[in-house]
């Protein structure tokens, strides 16, 4: 059997692991959360009491450093303190007549093939589609949403699905460029103009990026609006060669994108995140951004680079200088624990950027995070969205704190002389 399709059954056992697993431990923690009631908590991730005056738009100073963030028990936000927050009149709509869910508007770009399909989650396929097209999701998140997850039916199977229990992509509105632009600035007026920008990676379908994207938003609290951009990934394990070219078509439409977003948009604070393969053209991208139109410089507030699936020399000496050089610092998340990248290694013959560790990248206008104990899967590559303990740690980021102010970090000292900082334990 070649190396390339033994990596590949080896991928898709451990996926099959990981829903079963996935599907007993939220039986476990679900049966916990009814028999639990918490008090307080300092992690920043749980939502404020009702009684409590709410504190999303944190003007957080360097000095006193934040309180320590103690080991957290597992809690779910209420959905009506989330109607009460700054951000509710940007993205977060109103909640259903029962309190069920909260349905939030998560704005995307897509160069996806348009199936014109009238179910929400077949609408945007994994083939390539002819232009960008625009528009926004309704995204609900169930009221006993547990912080990390995207909660699903089993196996994904759609005639289990429960607005009480699961995260849905509930409608898909498209819009023309002009409108979706027109819109943005809309919901800008009278608020932080703000809009955290998600860039997948593969073997993720549109259906997955805009609950991805909804639920990093809520669980982050972010004040501002919930964007995403979704390049045609096929949605499958086995599409691995596939998507690799399609990340490579992707980028002259992702960077119109991201132009027009900042030219016609009056969003003053952009937060890009990047994932996995998907940093390959983000990354590019945002270089090719900061040296075509300087002037968006100071509008963006941050590159996030996650499980980086790109060849770490490469990234090193032709990528990451681009935007750096520009005055631009890049967070970069890394793990030696990350399966897919490990897969990613054998295939390329080459170290990746994602990798933690003695390869680990680190140097001058990157802040490198260690993030080897994070990982709620078994595949330990998707801790962005799913970690408590990074989600924390981007809690922090997206307010401004450097490595050194935020608590979950230890500084250490790099093989290579360097410092990187490594989440805590």
């Amino acid at each position: 059997m070649p190396t390339t399709t033994l990596i590949i059954v080896v991928a898709i056992i451990l996926f099959l692991l990981l829903a079963l697993v996935g599907f007993f431990w939220n039986q476990s923690q679900s049966q916990s959360q009814n028999q639990q009631i918490n008090d307080s908590s300092a992690d920043p991730l749980d939502a404020p009491t009702a009684d409590a005056e709410p504190e999303l738009d944190l003007d957080l100073e360097p000095e006193p450093a934040p309180a320590p963030v103690p080991e957290l028990e597992d809690d779910s936000f209420e959905a009506d303190t989330v109607a009460n927050t700054p951000a509710d009149r940007s993205a977060f709509g109103n909640n259903d007549m029962d309190g069920n869910f909260v349905s939030i508007d998560t704005f995307f770009g897509t160069d996806r093939k348009d199936t014109n399909s009238h179910k929400a989650y077949e609408r945007f396929s994994g083939e390539r589609g002819e232009g960008i097209s625009y528009g926004i999701c309704k995204v609900s998140i169930p009221k006993q949403h547990q912080v990390g997850e995207v909660e699903r039916p089993l196996w994904g199977l759609r005639y289990l699905e429960n607005e009480k229990k699961h995260v849905l992509l509930r409608s898909i509105n498209s819009l023309s460029a002009t409108d979706f632009f027109a819109e943005l600035r809309i919901r800008m007026l009278g608020q932080l103009s703000s809009a955290l920008v998600f860039v997948h990676g593969y073997n993720v379908s549109f259906e997955a990026a805009a609950m991805r994207t909804a639920q990093m938003a809520y669980d982050l609290k972010f004040n501002g609006l919930p964007c995403f951009y979704s390049w045609p990934s096929d949605g499958r394990l086995t599409s691995y060669n596939k998507d690799e070219a399609d990340i490579k078509w992707t980028e002259p439409n992702m960077y119109r994108f991201l132009v027009d977003f900042f030219e016609k948009s009056s969003v003053d604070q952009v937060y890009l995140i990047g994932h996995s393969m998907g940093t390959r053209a983000l990354s590019r991208v945002v270089g090719k951004l900061l040296n075509e139109h300087p002037q968006y410089k100071d509008r963006l507030q941050e590159v996030i680079l996650a499980a980086p699936d790109i060849d770490a020399d490469i990234f090193k000496r032709d990528i990451a200088p681009v935007i750096t050089n520009a005055g631009q610092t890049i967070t970069l998340y890394t793990s030696n624990n990350d399966l897919p990248l490990v897969a990613s290694a054998k295939i390329h013959g080459q170290s990746r950027a994602g990798f933690a560790g003695k390869n680990m990248v680190v140097q001058k206008g990157i802040e490198t995070i260690d993030a080897s104990t994070a990982g709620e899967d078994l595949l330990k590559h998707s801790y962005v969205g799913d970690s408590r303990s990074i989600l924390s740690d981007l809690y922090y980021l997206l307010r401004g704190l450097r490595p050194d102010e935020r608590f979950d970090l230890a500084k250490r000292k790099h093989d290579s002389g360097g410092e990187y900082w490594e989440v805590r334990g």
